[in-house]
């Protein structure tokens, strides 16, 4: 909504208009509905007042001063729209799910088997970018490994991620070399490997902590 608002000074007059959101422009529109009753309301009671002096009754403009404040009371009242909640067409949905490109295991620095998962691969530039954004869950067991031409310093970030993630840093050797743990759904904070990786895996949040994988641990796929 645009508030048209006009300041007088003494040398001029200035219009500024000011864009209101649903739940302001609602206030703003039943403050002037509030103001506008107390002036029917006393207007009514000065027509009232000259029937009285004068002798002649007025009833029909009175009834229709009443009738209009009935119907603007009526209407500044009624309560906002809410904004729907936000909801993810089903072809996005479909387009979002999980897709098992293969299969990780994480193997401790003794060689144990500490735990396997199912894979999405994303090894072109695209789908690098796009990971795991616009999920809206995972399941425990699930994760996605970004596979890159070289060992490079790597830094991802939350942008339009709904999910919270370790983000595991991979070498060249598949070895770990950092683990950025619970990153924050939507943060657009850098989260660094400090080290060169080639390979990065993400899972839900707090899956390394339960597996206790750690940096010196490797993976196979």
């Amino acid at each position: 909504m645009r508030c048209f608002l006009r300041q007088h000074d003494k040398k001029r007059t200035t219009v500024r208009i000011v864009m209101l959101n649903e739940s302001e422009a609602s206030l703003f529109l039943n403050e002037i509905c509030w103001y506008y009753h107390k002036i029917i309301y006393n207007l009514y009671n000065f027509t009232n007042f000259i029937n009285l002096m004068n002798s002649k009754p007025m009833k029909k403009p009175s009834l229709i001063i009443f009738l209009i404040t009935i119907i603007l009371l009526t209407a500044c009242h009624q309560k906002p729209k809410e904004k729907p909640a936000e909801t993810i067409a089903p072809k996005q949905e479909q387009e979002n799910a999980f897709k098992k490109q293969g299969d990780l295991n994480f193997i401790s620095a003794e060689n144990k088997l500490l735990v396997s998962i199912a894979i999405e691969i994303a090894k072109d530039e695209f789908s690098r970018e796009k990971g795991l954004m616009y999920r809206r869950n995972m399941e425990e067991l699930q994760g996605m490994l970004f596979v890159f031409d070289d060992a490079a310093p790597r830094n991802f970030w939350m942008k339009n991620t709904y999910i919270s993630l370790d983000i595991i840093y991979v070498g060249a050797d598949k070895k770990i070399v950092s683990i950025q743990k619970s990153a924050i759904p939507l943060s657009e904070e850098s989260l660094p490997s400090n080290k060169d990786a080639m390979y990065v895996v993400e899972v839900n949040a707090g899956f390394c902590d339960k597996y206790t994988i750690k940096a010196g641990d490797k993976v196979s796929f």
